[in-house]
Parts: C-alpha cells; structure tokens; sequence
C-alpha cells in the first residue's frame, strides 16, 4: 500500500515539474526567440561639408555610403532610413549612377526609408519661408528625375527648429 501511494505521488510530481518546465521553456521561446526584435538604423549624408573637395566627395558617396548600401543589398531582410539632401542626390545622378542605381533597388523594394527635405542642409530658419518652399520644391523635382521616392518626413538635423 506503501508503495503504490509512493509511485502514485511520483508520477504527480513528475507532471507537476514537466508542466513547470514546458511551462518555462514555452516563455522562453515566446520572449526571447518569437518576440520581434528592434533596432533603429538612420545615416545621415551631409555633401556640402565636402566644400567643392571632389576626392572627398568621391571617397565619402563611392566608400561610405556605396559600401553600405552594398551591406544592406547583402542583407534584404535589414531596413533602413537614410537622409540625404537632393544636392547629394544630383552629385550622385551625374557623377556616381551605379551607387544611385543600388539606392533606387534598396528604396524601391522596401528596405531604404529614403528622407530628403531639401536641396542643401542649411541654417534654413535664418532665411525667409519662401527660400525653403523652393528648396523644397528642387529636391522634388530632383528626386523625380532620378525616379526616387522619399517619404513624407521633413528632417531638419543639428537641432533647427522655428
């Protein structure tokens, strides 16, 4: 009688801690390996610091930012937002079409979040409204003649604000 109370309570205990560790191993892998993961990816691409300097301008649109375009076409499930004025757009469409090309397949298939306000960065609330509407209005054109899509964000970095 002992014994069959002893095995009885065994087997109970041992469903107990099966329920406890499938319990735990399922929070586990809800958390941990289900649950999405978030990282925020942003560049930001400033040419007029290049100040008329062509080998800078080369080496920063065909190593830096060529170089991680060319990453992220490695990686298609990676995402990202990229700013950058349509000067650098334009210095790209006449000079540099193979990196234009890889930004165009990166923004059209979804994983480039392409920003661009306006045609040069600028001090912009130290000029009148009018100079930003055309700036605004060149980096549209811009992008249309290079056959970009920009998303419907205004960036205005390096803490300018009106």
């Amino acid at each position: 009688m002992i014994s069959m109370n002893f095995e009885g309570l065994m087997w109970k205990s041992f469903l107990v801690i099966s329920i406890i560790f499938i319990g735990g191993f399922a929070f586990f892998m809800s958390y941990y390996l289900i649950q999405p993961k978030y990282a925020i990816s942003f560049y930001h691409f400033n040419p007029q610091y290049i100040a008329g300097d062509q080998e800078a301008e080369r080496n920063v649109i065909t190593e830096a930012l060529y170089g991680l375009l060319k990453i992220y076409e490695q990686h298609p499930k990676w995402t990202f937002t990229l700013e950058i004025s349509a000067l650098g757009i334009e210095m790209m469409m006449e000079n540099y079409t193979e990196v234009l090309a890889l930004l165009k397949v990166l923004v059209n298939r979804g994983q480039c979040e392409l920003i661009v306000t306006h045609y040069s960065d600028q001090l912009w609330v130290a000029y009148p409204r009018e100079d930003l509407m055309r700036s605004i209005e060149l980096s549209r054109r811009i992008l249309e003649s290079a056959g970009l899509n920009a998303m419907s964000i205004a960036l205005f970095q390096e803490g300018q604000w009106g």
